[in-house]
């Protein structure tokens, strides 16, 4: 949460609040309503009598909701319940699921997020992975999938091409990688061990998940 606010505040943003709730939560209209300070109003309808509608009292430009697609989805779906708009849902990687549109349906559309590996893209070097994982496993390769070949294709890499004897000289040339070019955008490494890579930012798109170009 801190990093979040932090780097938020270093963008020229501001964090105006935070919800939390249980992780075998499945109903989120209380905390909803407290968070958007959600009103309560009766509307008449001539043909179904009186009705409840809702009205946001707060209003804020960006949501980041830092969970799996299923329950993000579940927010998401019941957030148009409360007539809650004008947000722009963020996420992580775990929400690039197919599944997230159909638990959230339109209440998806417009919103972003990342992952290190996106199949739909339509560079060179993805397609051939993409094609080539397909044959060899006849299924679609996922992020782990795709992260696990970069480290393997890089490893081999430094292995026909250079002459090493011991793990220390192996990890010094893994540190002297910077430009690596990697299905799931891996460049290199740091000094930490951390991963250096690429992410691919994702949105929802007429009811579909697509890579935002010119990234």
């Amino acid at each position: 949460k801190n990093i979040f606010v932090q780097e938020v505040a270093r963008g020229g943003g501001k964090v105006v609040g935070a919800v939390a709730y249980s992780e075998d939560q499945t109903d989120f209209g209380k905390e909803i309503k407290a968070f958007f300070k959600i009103k309560t109003v009766k509307s008449e309808d001539s043909r179904k009598g009186a009705e409840e509608e809702f009205q946001a009292q707060l209003t804020v430009d960006v949501l980041f909701i830092p969970d799996t697609y299923d329950r993000a989805g579940m927010i998401l779906s019941q957030m148009a319940y409360y007539n809650v708009g004008g947000v722009t849902f963020l996420g992580t990687n775990a929400w690039n699921h197919p599944d997230l549109i159909p638990t959230a349906r339109k209440s998806a559309e417009g919103s972003i997020f990342v992952d290190a590996f996106f199949k739909e893209n339509t560079s060179p070097l993805v397609l051939r992975f993409v094609e080539g994982f397909r044959k060899a496993y006849q299924r679609d390769p996922e992020t782990l999938d795709a992260m696990s070949y970069d480290g393997a294709k890089l490893l081999m890499d430094i292995l026909l091409s250079k002459t090493v004897s011991s793990p220390s000289e192996v990890k010094e040339e893994l540190l002297r990688v910077q430009n690596f070019k990697g299905v799931s955008g891996l460049k290199g490494f740091a000094e930490s061990g951390r991963a250096i890579r690429k992410l691919s930012l994702l949105k929802v798109n007429k009811g579909k998940i697509e890579l935002i170009p010119n990234q």
